[in-house]
């Protein structure tokens, strides 16, 4: 159900929860004395951030369901459109059977039409000649009444069975002729109804592709904010039960001279490899962020702290598999994401270098592929920007 909606969390809520954790574990003293303002001050904005996620996952919840609403509809209709391109390929079918059987008839009629005007000249040739031999000959040559009669009567019926035979092939010609021009008439519809049905199809076809996408974006759109519903319950929940035990946690404190600040574009990178596609490529436009960064291994699938810290968590989240998130102090913190395992547990000291755990089988190299994020508080910062890109 998942399939192409990548970490669907990271756009809303589950590591902006993480990092109100990592905060507290960084900054515990303001839980210590609840009667300063300042602290108040600080819990009332947690209290507020957490409210406003509250509100994201009714939003998500109404969107979700204006979706589903319309989402029965669109496939019936898609449905539909497929039956109709179905149906009119049939009939194009059947049409263009139709009009090669029109064509053959049309060149019999056609072959029909020549000979009968080929014999129907031979025989005015012929009659004409005998017109101004034959008769007069015919005449002359009898020796009695009697032979003259019946050759006359031969005459006669010679003459009507000519004159029979010039109206049958007057009449075929005629026939022949007409059946042609009405063989024309229905190819010439046919073939319009053809071009007429093949508009209409390519019509239909573009008119279901875009419905397709539509209801592959339906799709998406649905099965993101399933994830991001059910994940954001748990989050919620995680926070909760986190605010809880930091105000029994020692505050971290740092005890090397340089800060994170001061290496900004100097730090190593946590996996040896290259960097396959930003978060931002990942993500759906409508949401507009810059996150984390996916870097593919080269050989070695270690994952290494980038920064010295403290391991303030070491787990896993719905949406991001294993995770291992370091508070290098001053708010800083890097996210460890989609790991094949853990080295490193909560509360755990690194230093930089050091095995966190090991990239994740998510592509050919046999390095693994990691996700990966460098956050302040719970403003995403840009990786590139602080790692040391060779």
């Amino acid at each position: 159900m998942r399939k192409g909606i990548p970490f669907p969390l990271s756009k809303i809520t589950v590591i902006p929860a993480i990092m109100l954790y990592c905060i507290v574990a960084a900054h515990p003293e303001v839980l210590s004395d609840p009667g300063s303002g300042e602290k108040q001050e600080q819990i009332e904005k947690i209290e507020s951030q957490l409210s406003s996620q509250k509100g994201k996952l009714r939003a998500v919840y109404s969107r979700e369901k204006d979706l589903l609403a319309g989402l029965d509809a669109l496939e019936k209709d898609v449905e539909e459109k497929r039956r109709s391109v179905e149906d009119l390929k049939r009939k194009i079918r059947l049409a263009a059977v139709e009009t090669r059987g029109l064509k053959k008839k049309l060149k019999g009629t056609r072959r029909a039409s020549r000979d009968a005007e080929a014999r129907l000249a031979r025989k005015l040739i012929t009659l004409y000649k005998f017109a101004r031999k034959g008769y007069v000959r015919l005449i002359t040559d009898v020796q009695d009444m009697d032979e003259f009669w019946r050759r006359m009567k031969y005459l006669k019926a010679i003459v009507k069975e000519d004159r029979r035979e010039l109206a049958r092939l007057a009449q075929g010609l005629s026939g022949r002729q007409a059946e042609v021009a009405r063989a024309k008439q229905a190819v010439l519809k046919k073939e319009g109804m053809i071009k007429k049905e093949r508009r209409q199809l390519v019509s239909l076809r573009k008119d279901l592709e875009k419905k397709a996408l539509r209801l592959m974006k339906v799709h998406r759109e649905k099965e993101f904010y399933e994830t991001a519903v059910t994940e954001l319950q748990l989050a919620a929940k995680d926070v909760r039960q986190a605010l809880f035990k930091m105000e029994k946690k020692e505050p971290h404190r740092m005890l090397q001279t340089l800060s994170f600040q001061d290496v900004r574009g100097k730090l190593p990178f946590p996996l040896e490899g290259k960097i396959i596609r930003d978060s931002k490529s990942m993500a759906p436009s409508r949401l507009k962020l810059r996150e984390g960064i996916f870097i593919e291994g080269a050989s070695d699938p270690s994952v290494r702290a980038i920064f010295p810290g403290r391991v303030d968590f070491s787990g896993r989240l719905s949406g991001y598999g294993e995770i291992v998130i370091i508070n290098h102090g001053s708010r800083f913190f890097t996210i460890s994401a989609r790991l094949r395992k853990r080295n490193r547990k909560e509360g755990d000291v690194v230093t930089v270098g050091e095995v966190i755990g090991q990239a994740g089988n998510g592509g050919p190299s046999p390095g693994g592929r990691l996700y990966f994020e460098i956050r302040r508080g719970v403003k995403n910062l840009d990786p590139l920007e602080w790692l040391k890109v060779r």
